[in-house]
């Protein structure tokens, strides 16, 4: 892969997340909107196998950590949806309303790409 950069994409991770390659932090995810690019070239191994850990962490416990201004708040007070890049409905439903997701749920691939000279 001489010239090449690995790149490492999730097409959405829902939302809070720590991406690993063989142990070392390649990047983080705070936006189930976005999709989301890291550079694996230097953490890859590439003469043997190598493991890729996702860590999600709960949005709610995420979003009760940042500071939310009053003309940010929500109905009834919930605030979870508007400090957080999620989608508000993730945060309860007629079902289970307060089972909040966290998961992959789009796409993942890796691909190679020319480095950039500049």
């Amino acid at each position: 892969m001489k010239g090449k950069t690995l790149i490492l994409r999730f097409a959405g991770i829902d939302t809070y997340a720590a991406i690993l390659v063989n142990g070392q932090q390649v990047g983080s995810a705070d936006n189930m909107y976005l999709s989301h690019e890291f550079d694996i070239t230097d953490a890859v191994k590439f003469d043997s196998e190598n493991t890729i850990c996702v860590y999600i962490s709960s949005a709610s416990n995420a979003a009760r950590k940042k500071k939310v201004t009053a003309w940010m708040s929500g109905v009834d007070n919930i605030l979870e949806p508007v400090a957080s890049r999620k989608a508000a409905h993730c945060f309860d439903g007629d079902i289970l309303p307060r089972l909040v997701s966290a998961d992959i749920w789009r796409n993942v691939e890796i691909y190679a790409r020319k480095r950039n000279p500049v």
